[in-house]
């Protein structure tokens, strides 16, 4: 099963980067929040542009319209940091250009997501109801768009087994190339397995 596949082999890279972020430890502080919001920009941007390649019945299905938030990142960084000069974009993206590409990329943002929980409780002390837009994207409807997103994953194994392989390949990469540009923007510490 697809699910199956992704969750084990990217468990090991998303527990790593969740150990290391900056946003996650203690004490929390507005600047490790502006960090990672800055960060995720810089890597959600481009391949949301990438995404905009995707057959149209495809984007329809994935809701990709909703699922596109870098514009709630630049609305949050607008409050949190005004007059902050827009984040630079990664180079290092992973691979597109096909439907299980992007598939494997949007099941590590979509996962992101789904933390986002998590960390509007950890960053509550911060007082951030203002410029959460991003981490509260989806509201009361986090739970059904996850789920959405699985049966989407589901329905493309089931139709095209042949690309399970490389959606699972993107999705390990959107780790490893996520994680390399959060340490390379100060929002991760170093692996010490790097």
């Amino acid at each position: 099963m697809i699910l199956d596949q992704l969750k084990a082999a990217t468990a090991e890279a998303h527990e790593s980067l969740e150990r290391r972020l900056h946003l996650a430890q203690h004490p929390v502080s507005r600047g490790s929040y502006s960090a990672y919001l800055r960060a995720m920009y810089g890597f959600v941007a481009p391949l949301e542009a990438a995404f905009g390649q995707l057959p149209p019945d495809l984007s329809k299905t994935l809701e990709l319209e909703r699922r596109c938030k870098a514009r709630l990142i630049l609305q949050d960084l607008e409050v949190l940091a005004p007059g902050d000069s827009k984040p630079p974009f990664c180079e290092v993206l992973p691979e597109q250009g096909t439907a299980a590409r992007a598939l494997g990329a949007l099941y590590v943002l979509e996962g992101s997501t789904l933390g986002a929980r998590w960390l509007l409780r950890h960053l509550a002390p911060l007082g951030i109801e203002g410029c959460s837009a991003y981490l509260n994207s989806y509201g009361e409807d986090l739970g059904a768009m996850w789920q959405r997103m699985r049966a989407v994953l589901q329905t493309h194994s089931r139709l095209h087994p042949e690309h399970d392989a490389e959606l699972v390949a993107t999705a390990l990469q959107t780790f490893q190339r996520l994680d390399a540009w959060f340490v390379r923007c100060g929002a991760a510490e170093v692996s010490r397995a790097a």
